[in-house]
């Protein structure tokens, strides 16, 4: 019997460790999709600012500002 017991005690203790290297993976991965999504964001705005800023020196200016 406390053979038995120890088996069971050694398999949640496995089953804790790994559900708790699960939940580390699932959070450094959302972090690193995270990290992914505001460089994706940060590269449209940029292409947007450079899109619509020479739109608005005109609007502004009434001409070309380069």
């Amino acid at each position: 019997m406390y053979k038995n017991k120890h088996l069971k005690s050694l398999q949640r203790a496995k089953y804790k460790q790994w559900l708790t290297e699960l939940k580390n993976k699932v959070v450094l991965n959302q972090q690193k999709a995270l990290v992914k999504l505001n460089a994706e964001l940060l590269i449209l705005c940029g292409q947007l600012g450079n899109n619509l800023l020479p739109n608005w020196f005109k609007s502004q200016f009434g001409g070309s500002h380069e």
